[in-house]
């Protein structure tokens, strides 16, 4: 991925995204992009994320993406009762910008080839949790540019995201860490 093709936008860009979509200033964001069908567990993205809204306050999730589960995925968002902090948002122009604005990328698949959106979220130095499938484990340093678990690992995952979410300094070291490997690719 050309750093500049997928550039970092401006404070101004990230701030009025934020403000477009009702987050507060000190509002914590999970995001996920991906299709929304079965090889990538968007069902396993909303249980992992509704644990993560009951134990994070402050936590919002932004899905970004289109698929045949898309109603099957706002269902759920519904029935866990997770609508007023969890927007599924669709197809976006802006990805760079809301990796940007997220403490982390939250990837649950169940089959993958080598993710460009976790490249990407490396690229903008964002920490990575994902799940071991396909190539992620090649794109994602475990430890040091994200933290991989278990394909449907929900408990996992979970704890991986409120780690990088209660840690700002490790968050902060791992997007480093992981944009200086993008950067090397």
């Amino acid at each position: 991925i050309d750093p500049e093709d997928f550039p970092r936008p401006s404070e101004q860009a990230i701030a009025a995204a934020r403000a477009n979509l009702g987050l507060a200033t000190d509002a914590q964001v999970v995001v996920g992009i991906f299709r929304l069908s079965e090889e990538k567990a968007p069902l396993t993205f909303v249980e992992v994320c509704g644990r993560v809204l009951n134990n994070e306050p402050r936590a919002h999730v932004l899905l970004v993406g289109v698929g045949p589960l898309r109603d099957v995925v706002s269902a759920r968002v519904a029935e866990l009762g997770l609508t007023d902090r969890f927007q599924i948002l669709g197809r976006r122009s802006d990805v760079n910008t809301l990796l940007c604005l997220s403490n982390v990328l939250l990837l649950t698949s169940l089959k993958e080839g080598m993710p460009n959106v976790v490249m990407e979220a490396q690229l903008l130095g964002v920490p990575v949790v994902a799940t071991d499938a396909g190539g992620t484990s090649e794109a994602v340093h475990d430890g040091r540019t994200g933290l991989i678990r278990d394909i449907g690992d929900v408990e996992g995952l979970t704890e991986a995201c409120l780690r990088m979410l209660r840690s700002e300094t490790e968050a902060k070291d791992m997007g480093a860490a992981g944009r200086s490997r993008a950067l090397m690719f």
